[in-house]
């Protein structure tokens, strides 16, 4: 890849010194331009080998933890705009409890589905408890899931069956960047939001970047404040199924690879 980079820098410095069209530009400038073109397409098939994967926990769509985000998304809805403008997660992406999302490329997506086939045999289904939902950083509004022994165990041993498959030449998402512990648990893992500073949660939706200034914000925290307010209780379910799917760079599910029924009879 150093190769296409020098050929790019140096189309560039060409094309900015606006040779005139003669017997140079034929001889040198033609063949410079079918390298830089190879260069680009080899560029863009790195980046088309290389998948985010989100393993995760699914909620069956009658599950209660996913009506009760259907009771916020209808609350929601009667807000004032811009708020009632934002379309919730739910209506395009399946509901999910993130354990561990990181890139990969394609090539090892079969040992990953093989390997977490073989860990869901021995895992037994689980009871997940909801917390109040909460307005994150970047304007997300999620839904909280207690952080049990249970769940914070399931993701670290998914973490560590599948660190060493990730893609070692990722780079950090932004948010996490000026942290340097999240920088060390993504230069290990992958993923800055493991081990330690794993946060169950169900995304619920996201703020488009025009709607993430301060007023805003303090107004979303007021409404999920009055919802949360009004509801006094959190719902709790058992989930049975571990899933791999394909994620957009928000951690949503576009694409569903696999998914596996955990031992109910072991719970």
């Amino acid at each position: 890849m150093l190769f296409c980079k020098i050929m790019m820098n140096d189309w560039r410095q060409t094309m900015g010194n606006r040779i005139p069209y003669n017997g140079i530009w034929s001889k040198h400038l033609i063949p410079s331009l079918l390298v830089y073109g190879f260069c680009c397409y080899l560029n863009l098939v790195h980046a088309a080998e290389r998948v985010f994967i989100n393993v995760y926990l699914k909620p069956h769509s009658d599950h209660v933890i996913v009506e009760h985000i259907k009771a916020f998304n209808q609350f929601w809805a009667t807000q004032k705009a811009p708020m009632s403008s934002v379309s919730p997660y739910l209506t395009h992406y399946p509901a999910h409890i993130t354990l561990y999302l990181a890139h990969y490329n394609q090539k090892q997506l079969p040992t990953l589905l093989y390997r977490i086939n073989r860990l869901a045999q021995q895992e037994r289904s689980l009871k997940v408890d909801a917390e109040p939902f909460r307005v994150g950083a970047g304007a997300y509004i999620m839904l909280g899931i207690k952080k049990s022994q249970s769940l914070q165990s399931l993701s670290d041993r998914i973490v560590f069956l599948l660190k060493d498959l990730r893609d070692h030449k990722a780079s950090i998402p932004a948010w996490a960047a000026q942290d340097q512990n999240r920088q060390e648990l993504f230069s290990l893992y992958g993923s800055p939001g493991v081990l330690a500073r794993y946060e169950p949660h169900v995304s619920v939706l996201a703020a488009p970047s025009h709607l993430k200034a301060q007023q805003n914000l303090h107004q979303w925290q007021q409404a999920v404040a009055l919802f949360n307010q009004h509801t006094s209780i959190q719902p709790s379910g058992i989930m049975d199924t571990l899933a791999v799917g394909i994620a957009n760079e928000e951690g949503q599910i576009i694409a569903e690879l696999a998914s596996y029924h955990l031992n109910t009879s072991l719970g």
